[in-house]
């Protein structure tokens, strides 16, 4: 939440934990419900986060629910902001920031990409 206020999106956390997302970004007069991963742990160099909840996978986020997860690999200090529709319903996002960026890598585009958060009409 830092990050992104220090940015200068306006953010506000719901109050309760009944919602899909963790808290909403604000820029321009525009919302987005963000869902928070971080991760610590590579294998093999690729580090994972969850496109779910904690009901052991079977609740996978969904545009109606969530617009972006925006995942923090903490070794890496390496933050991406992956639009739901961007995950196609996987379990597991896979992310590659300790290499250079491949087309083949499916969310590198993704990696701070906070200027990509434009307003949609």
């Amino acid at each position: 939440m830092s990050k992104a206020a220090n940015l200068g999106f306006g953010v506000a956390k719901p109050y309760g934990d009944s919602d899909r997302f963790d808290f909403i970004l604000s820029l321009d007069g525009h919302l987005w419900r963000v869902q928070i991963k971080s991760t610590r742990t590579a294998h093999r160099g690729v580090y994972q986060v969850s496109a779910h909840g904690c009901w052991g996978g079977r609740d996978i986020y969904t545009k109606d629910e969530i617009d972006l997860i925006i995942a923090y690999v903490v070794p890496e200090n390496a933050w991406y902001v992956i639009p739901i529709e961007a995950t196609h319903g996987r379990k597991r996002l896979c992310l590659h920031p300790n290499v250079p960026r491949r087309p083949c890598y499916r969310y590198e585009k993704y990696r701070e990409a906070w200027s990509q958060m434009n307003p949609t009409p």
